[in-house]
């Protein structure tokens, strides 16, 4: 990790242990393909907390999730376990909100629908 790099993630404060050793993603790289979630925490910012995820097919990234992501994990925290072991399988979504705005939504085991 770059010193830039390494000063950036100390500067949240806060950082989760997955995150070391591995290089920010972004998040539009995972959007139109099912990846699966293999851990997640979340880091408090400013503007309250959100979700920092890893998945299965990009070992050496780690990414930062938006609020529908982090809204949605908080909910299923109590299968975190499950979900370190057996992955959850997600497609992303970038969609627009009513004010214009992109925003990612994930869909969770897509190939049931």
């Amino acid at each position: 990790m770059s010193l830039k790099d390494k000063a950036k993630l100390i500067s949240n404060r806060e950082m989760i242990e997955f995150m070391e050793g591995r290089e920010k993603g972004k998040i539009d790289e995972l959007t139109s393909r099912i990846t699966h979630i293999i851990d997640y925490g979340f880091i408090n910012s400013e503007n309250g907390p959100f979700v920092v995820f890893i998945v299965r097919e990009e070992p050496n990234k780690f990414y930062f999730g938006g609020q529908v992501l982090t809204d949605m994990l908080r909910e299923l925290d109590d299968y975190k376990d499950d979900i370190r072991k057996d992955g959850l399988p997600m497609l992303l979504e970038c969609r627009i909100s009513k004010k214009g705005r992109p925003y990612y939504a994930p869909i969770f085991y897509p190939e049931d629908e």
